[in-house]
């Protein structure tokens, strides 16, 4: 069973910014606007490559947590140290060498780091100064594109949304804080819950997500990682909601809930499908092993 705090995808709950940081979306302009010399940088880090078959990918502290003037994330692969510094999604990012892309195998490479910062310090902030530590440690180079691809816009159905504001505190009803729930299946057939408040439970091809708290772009966003396509909130409401999604199957039909039919019946939304442009980052170069501390 995997589990992770913040949105979900049933084919991969890889994104490291999600299990800690929430971010709004970086424009590719921009990005390609500011020069290294000009991001902001750590006071000091330490990079080096994950122990060869250490398992479990952790984060902790950094902005919005009880420590953020310090940050310390181990075996991490390096895909999803790029995707938590530029905020990206798996279909947003391509290139690169065989062993990075992709690759979340065996042959995968994955980093520690430990770095301290301004205790007042962003998350964009925080963001730039991990673009330019991957930039001058690994030097990773990349490019955007943009280009021709499948979009969705998030609308209102027919009928009244199935859900409701979030509670006032804000909590999940379900089990209490750091209270981690054993893998296995509910009474109803999906992943029990993890734990309290943001969390999402993946078994086999069944998942089930709970967000408190979440606005209609933040839903979107999670919608868009699971569509493997960008997804726009167009459903014009506003404030913080308390959503509950169920995707997978049964025995005799795996795919019986697909994302489209969960959102409508679930939710009382729309995914509408279309064609737009997108940005996509394409990696030109990362070297395999970081400089020296």
């Amino acid at each position: 069973m995997n589990s992770e705090q913040g949105g979900f995808s049933i084919l991969s709950v890889r994104k490291l910014a999600r299990i800690v940081i929430v971010t709004m979306p970086i424009l590719a302009a921009a990005l390609r606007a500011q020069p290294n010399s000009i991001k902001p940088q750590f006071e000091a880090a330490s990079v080096k490559l994950s122990v060869p078959g250490a398992r479990g990918m952790s984060m902790t502290g950094g902005p919005g947590t009880d420590d953020p003037g310090h940050v310390v994330l181990r075996n991490c692969h390096l895909e999803s140290l790029i995707m938590a510094a530029y905020d990206l999604e798996t279909f947003e990012i391509s290139g690169g060498p065989a062993w990075l892309i992709g690759n979340f195998g065996p042959a995968s490479v994955k980093a520690d780091i430990v770095a301290t910062m301004p205790p007042g310090t962003t998350k964009r902030q925080f963001e730039l100064m991990l673009q330019r530590l991957l930039e001058e440690r690994f030097n990773l180079v990349m490019h955007v594109e943009r280009k021709e691809t499948t979009t969705y816009d998030l609308a209102l159905g027919k009928n009244r949304p199935k859900f409701l504001p979030k509670t006032t505190s804000g909590e999940s009803s379900v089990g209490s804080p750091g209270a981690p729930v054993s893998p296995a299946l509910g009474t109803d057939g999906f992943p029990a819950l993890p734990f309290a408040g943001s969390s999402t439970s993946v078994m086999g091809n069944r998942a089930r997500l709970h967000e408190p708290k979440a606005t209609m772009e933040q839903l979107a966003q999670i919608l868009s990682r699971n569509a493997g396509a960008p997804v726009k909130d167009m459903t014009g409401l506003r404030g913080e909601y308390d959503i509950n999604l169920f995707l997978g199957g049964n025995d005799n039909d795996p795919d019986q809930i697909t994302l489209e039919q969960a959102v409508e019946d679930q939710l009382g939304l729309k995914m509408i499908r279309s064609k737009g442009f997108a940005d996509f980052f394409i990696v030109d170069h990362m070297d395999k092993i970081p400089t020296e501390n």
